[in-house]
């Protein structure tokens, strides 16, 4: 998994032979959640081929998405028994990110996931997803998908799906995901 880590690939270099087909029935897709389903499927089937986590590593990730992110990464290091550059040397190698852009990843969508909701305010989801403040989510929701939490809900209500801005697409290929 971390060799393509920040990575810009061809599908068919991580898919293989039937990357075509797959291209061809997202096309064909109008929805976007059966788009990404789609894209799931093909990537779970993928990482199936793959070799299987440590135990270690597969305890470490369960603690980690368990706790949507907001677990100490010192903390899951005590409970799998390794120190924590172990932990993090192993769990990089195998789950392709390291354990704290993991769980900034997992604050992320479970704020997301929230916002979609519409019943909490941004100061509240901040707070119930491990951010400092509100300054902070937003920071973060520019950083990863380049919009803000307000944005993205708007651009949510009128598309059904988010357009990430060109800088934050163009900033995550050019740099040298999780399970």
């Amino acid at each position: 998994m971390s060799e393509l880590t920040n990575l810009a690939v061809e599908i068919r270099d991580v898919l293989g032979p039937g990357a075509g087909e797959l291209v061809e029935r997202m096309a064909a897709t109008r929805d976007w959640a059966a788009r990404f389903d789609l894209l799931d499927a093909a990537l779970l089937d993928r990482l199936g081929l793959g070799p299987d986590p440590t135990p270690e590593v597969d305890q470490a990730w369960q603690l980690l998405s368990g706790s949507a992110g907001v677990i100490p990464i010192a903390r899951i290091a005590a409970e799998v028994g390794w120190s924590q550059g172990y932990l993090i040397r192993r769990f990089t190698q195998q789950i392709g990110l390291t354990p704290k852009a993991s769980a900034r990843v997992l604050r992320f969508r479970r704020a997301v996931t929230l916002l979609g909701r519409g019943t909490a305010s941004l100061t509240e989801i901040s707070t119930a997803c491990g951010f400092y403040d509100q300054a902070h989510l937003n920071r973060e929701f520019r950083a990863i998908a380049g919009t803000t939490p307000g944005r993205m809900v708007a651009a949510r209500r009128v598309e059904g799906a988010v357009a990430l801005t060109r800088s934050a697409n163009s900033s995550k290929t050019a740099s040298a995901a999780a399970r």
